[in-house]
């Protein structure tokens, strides 16, 4: 047999009874709801006393005699019985909790019965002769309805069996020969993934509070429409997977209980935003969304499709206004007040600020599990959970306008309780309080373990991991957290987000953080959370109590400045490190330099050095030759050389400036250049360095350094005392030249190492003798076949060459004449 997925939302799938059969082997290792052990539809049929399949009818509130709870009667009008002899066709079957005026009180585990449910019930009788539901919520099985509705098949709750496999199961069940359901819970949600027209690209954010108006993007096509609430398209969230393999959702729509907020925002083919829910699950408990999934469900049903989602914790979106006050009835367990304090510390200490506390009022004999005006933790006995005996724990609230105004812990003394370490059946006193006192917090049951429970949801967020919270809504030593006293970053994320802390985030500014002094800082509060009180320190040993202090310091230094800001429900302190910084008080500077060297010849080029006291900032240098420098030590070239016979004197002015003020220093005459007298340096040219005897040649001085006086030797023998001189070469050959050039400062001697070269007269070819060669160019000269006439060639004074002086140089070559 398989559960219903034809209409709107597959809600719950149960897996084969192989595995049922480790699910009860679970129980009886230990694990168990922080509130009740979980129980299989094999223990649910076998120990209740009635069994019934019927229609919700219609349902009435009322105060118990005592006054101290709601009771909600519901009228089931039965259809069939599978099991014991109901006394009418229209029962009553009794839960606690409901609402009456403005009172409401809720009680863990209790499921809620919606009119026009059809519903398989497990019943227990009670010692007043009425039925309860026996196994509280897990002993309500939704049934799919043979009715249509709004143009839906199917009902709209969770377990969603039809009547015939429910009435199947319990039949082969009371006969010993329990059947196979057909799929297991991976199969279902493998379909899920592949089958139909939805496909979700993104779900942003993946991770999300529920109860908390969180709103979530889901991205991807064929989603649909969604024609009203009531319509079966949808987001179902994972509520609870047990570990008999059940699976339970919560609907974003809150459909069909009136009392859940609608939490779909908005709608398209390729686009749902949505909040992550809390409210009434669709299995008809107070529950919240888990970490595991969330399913699309489309309003033709024509398909679904899973995406992994996880959640931090569910709020149930009711509060204390004031701290809660608890008493506490130990019974007989030794060391129970100390854990259950412990336990209310837990909790306290991640929320240091704000207006709620767990207040510990004292010890008291008070058995009272109800409205008396006394929220109390106690042991109750057995006897008050003979129809459910495998009730752990139950947690009760009561609302009133809004808030809550008292809470009850009531544990079952039929179990065995340690404060120490629980092991095997046993149950930890601190453990169970702290979850319970979760529930006060209005914190929900997170039921999300699919990695756990199957290796083939490893991909898939767990209420259990990397961190175990201490709202995860099962425990004992298989789960992993039998002795788990410790929040969770999710638990403490959701009683902040609840209770957020009220004292202060002490904050400042300053108008300025450096300075000279006296240097007045104005600081300004800027902390949040309205705080009341300010203490300041201001690092100088100087404190203030005002909101706004302006603060002088008058010594230099760097300061740290500490803020404490408090109001009634606490203190917080800001300080920050080396963050006031004053400089020494700021005076007009106190010019003075200094230059090196002060006199010379020009070029001289001076370095000077700023000996200002007084911290000057900027320098203005003014060196008496036209120049300046904005630099602190300047160098300065002076180029003028003033006369050769007296100095020049250059005054030199420097001012110094701060932001105090400025200061100018000159020093007259400060620097001398001498006159321009400097040891020469001889050199000298020639108008000509090469003919033929004779050669008369013009030289020209060109020293530097102004020299007086010159001696020349030309080489030759030859001397001169003028400073450009002519001089008549009268002997062939390499001539060196020598000048020296002196005045008052030295002497200086240039050597030209055979600058003039004389050759013998007729030598045209110039290879020192007169020979046939020469007589050819001077006849190449006759006939123009020379490249240019020698005047030196005209030796017969005609004024040009011709032949008779070609007819002169023969002779002498044949020695015909002595001399050209």
């Amino acid at each position: 047999m398989k559960s219903t997925v034809d209409g709107k939302k597959t809600r719950s799938f149960l897996i084969p009874i192989l595995v049922l059969t480790i699910g009860s082997l679970l129980f009886l290792t230990g694990t168990a709801s922080g509130l009740m052990q979980e129980m299989s539809m094999t223990e649910l049929s076998l120990d209740s006393d009635a069994i019934v399949i019927g229609t919700v009818d219609h349902s009435d509130c009322q105060w118990n005699t005592e006054n101290t709870h709601i009771i909600t009667t519901t009228y089931i009008s039965v259809s069939d019985t599978l099991k014991g002899n109901p006394r009418s066709n229209l029962i009553p079957v009794t839960t606690m909790g409901g609402t009456i005026g403005d009172i409401s009180e809720w009680v863990e585990d209790q499921p809620i019965l919606v009119q026009g449910m059809d519903v398989g019930l497990f019943l227990k009788e009670t010692q007043q002769g009425q039925y309860a539901v026996y196994g509280l919520y897990q002993g309500v099985y939704p049934l799919e309805s043979k009715r249509k509705a709004s143009g839906k098949e199917g009902s709209d709750t969770s377990k969603a069996l039809s009547t015939d496999i429910f009435t199947q199961q319990v039949q082969s069940i009371l006969a010993g020969t329990p059947l196979e359901l057909s799929k297991t819970i991976t199969e279902h949600i493998q379909e899920r993934v592949t089958a139909g027209s939805p496909v979700i690209s993104t779900v942003s954010p993946s991770i999300a509070s529920a109860g908390t108006d969180s709103i979530i993007t889901i991205t991807g096509t064929g989603f649909g429409t969604k024609a009203s609430r009531e319509s079966n398209a949808d987001v179902g969230f994972l509520y609870r997977l047990t570990p008999d393999g059940s699976i339970t959702e919560i609907y974003a729509s809150g459909y069909p209980y009136t009392q859940n907020s609608n939490d779909i925002v908005s709608w398209t083919d390729t686009q749902i935003v949505v909040k992550v829910p809390t409210g009434y699950t669709s299995d008809g408990y107070s529950g919240s969304a888990s970490s595991g999934y969330l399913c699309i469900y489309t309003d033709a049903a024509t398909g679904n499709v899973v995406k992994p989602f996880a959640v931090t914790f569910g709020y149930g979106k009711q509060k204390w206004q004031a701290p809660a006050s608890y008493y506490i009835n130990p019974g007989s367990v030794a060391g129970a007040t100390s854990a259950i304090q412990n336990a209310g510390n837990t909790w306290n200490n991640q929320i240091y600020g704000s207006i709620f506390r767990f207040n510990n009022a004292g010890t008291t004999g008070s058995t009272v599990f109800g409205r008396n005006g006394q929220s109390l933790i106690f042991f109750g006995p057995s006897s008050d959970f003979s129809s459910n005996p495998n009730v752990i724990a139950w947690a009760s609230s009561w609302t009133s306008s809004g808030y809550i105004t008292e809470a009850d812990v009531e544990f079952n003394s039929g179990f065995s309780w340690t404060t120490g370490t629980a092991t095997g059946t046993q149950m930890n006193v601190e453990t169970i309080v702290l979850h319970e006192m979760g529930h006060w917090l209005f914190l929900k049951d997170l039921y999300g373990w699919l990695p756990e429970y199957n290796s083939a949801f490893s991909s898939y967020p767990s209420d259990l991991s990397p961190e175990k919270k201490v709202m995860f809504g099962y425990n004992g030593p298989s789960i992993g957290i039998q002795n788990l006293k410790m929040l969770s970053s999710a638990d403490i994320a959701g009683i902040r987000w609840i209770y957020p802390a009220m004292n202060p985030v002490a904050d400042f500014t300053v108008n300025k953080t450096s300075g000279s002094a006296p240097l007045a800082v104005k600081f300004t509060d800027a902390s949040t959370k309205t705080p009341t009180a300010w203490n300041w320190s201001f690092g100088d040993g100087s404190i203030s109590s005002v909101q706004n202090p302006v603060h002088v310091y008058s010594t230099d230094g760097t300061y740290a400045v500490t803020l404490n800001a408090s109001n009634a429900y606490g203190f917080n302190t800001s300080t920050r490190t080396n963050y006031i910084t004053v400089r020494s008080a700021v005076i007009p500077p106190v010019a003075n330099f200094t230059g090196i060297p002060t006199s010379g010849i020009a070029p001289l080029t001076v370095t000077f050095t700023d000996n200002s006291t007084n911290s000057p900032t900027a320098w203005n240098w003014n060196f008496g030759d036209g120049s300046s420098s904005t630099i602190k030590n300047p160098s300065h070239t002076y180029t003028s050389t003033g006369t050769t016979t007296s100095d020049i004197r250059f005054s030199v002015a420097l001012t110094a400036i701060n932001s105090a003020g400025s200061n100018t220093s000159t020093r007259t005459n400060y620097i001398m250049i001498s006159p321009g007298v400097i040891p020469p340096l001889a050199n000298f040219t020639a108008n000509v360095t090469s003919g033929l005897l004779p050669r008369t040649i013009q030289f020209n001085d060109t020293s530097t350094g102004s020299p007086t006086t010159w001696n020349w030797s030309f080489g030759d023998g030859s001397l001169a005392a003028v400073q450009h001189p002519v001089h008549t070469y009268m002997k062939a050959g390499n001539h060196t030249v020598t000048i020296t050039a002196s005045n008052a400062e030295g002497t200086n001697t240039t050597v030209k190492d055979r600058y003039i070269v004389i050759y013998p007269k007729g030598d045209f070819n110039h290879n020192w003798e007169v020979d046939v060669g020469d007589v050819s160019l001077v006849t190449y000269m006759v006939v123009n076949r020379a490249p240019a006439q020698i005047p030196d060639a005209d030796f017969n004074a005609n004024g040009f060459v011709d032949i008779g002086d070609t007819g002169k140089i023969a002779y002498f070559v044949v020695k015909k004449i002595p001399d050209l």
